[in-house]
């Protein structure tokens, strides 16, 4: 084994090539280190970084040159695979591809087709259970309906009698005192349309923090046609006669 090291020293880093393999340069001029570990791609020993593109990303790999990061802008870097650039970090948030951006400031998700198109799928043992699809103008949040995912299909009974015992009501949120809503407590919906609703009342965490219950009031969608549907056979019933 060699007891001594020979260091190249120039002006600017050196070209691939002009090292051989693990042999270290000086630059000079910028005060940087480079080396080689095949004697073909030259790598630059801490400090800073060139910005690099997409097709040959500034942090790269030697077997694989045109997968890694580059520098897009001030603020902003882009990962990339096979010369193609799968995702960007800006200064506004994250974005994967050219179609979607989780905005960092404002907390918010953007998918950014012209066209309609599924934003986000949702599944659960690699079965889609729901999803999120948008057009140019809407959005629509969908959970699994398909028939043949369904069985004993009954029709709904004693609809009014069980609206009749929801307790719809206004209030507001403790954040939001001037802002006056309508809805409902989740506990009183849970023995009328469980479905509708998530967590248990009262719970807390192992720390003794609440964890608050939710409520889907689109579950309730299904028995409002129901009642609906009984009061108007009612109504031709009186008008029958």
């Amino acid at each position: 084994m060699a007891s001594t090291i020979k260091l190249k020293r120039g002006s600017g880093a050196p070209s691939g090539g002009s090292l051989a393999a693990g042999e270290p340069a000086l630059d000079l001029t910028n005060n940087k280190l480079y080396s080689s570990t095949d004697g073909t791609d030259v790598v630059e020993i801490g400090g800073s970084f060139e910005d690099g593109s997409v097709s040959t990303p500034s942090i790269n790999f030697s077997s694989d040159t045109d997968t890694g990061i580059y520098r897009i802008g001030s603020g902003n870097f882009g990962f990339v695979s096979n010369g193609t650039e799968v995702a960007e970090i800006l200064s506004s948030g994250l974005q994967v591809g050219s179609k979607t951006r989780i905005s960092y400031a404002a907390g918010s998700f953007q998918w950014g087709d012209t066209v309609a198109g599924t934003a986000a799928t949702f599944s659960v043992n690699f079965t889609q259970v729901g999803s999120i699809t948008a057009t140019v103008s809407a959005t629509a949040y969908n959970t699994s309906s398909d028939y043949r995912l369904k069985e004993n299909v009954v029709p709904i009974e004693n609809a009014v009698a069980r609206i009749d015992n929801l307790n719809p009501v206004r209030f507001n949120f403790k954040v939001e005192p001037n802002v006056t809503v309508d809805g409902f407590l989740a506990h009183e919906v849970t023995p009328i349309v469980p479905e509708a609703i998530t967590g248990e009342k009262d719970a807390v965490d192992a720390d003794g923090n609440p964890v608050y219950q939710g409520i889907d009031q689109a579950k309730l969608v299904p028995l409002l046609v129901a009642a609906v549907q009984e009061l108007s056979a009612r109504v031709a019933a009186l008008e029958a006669n």
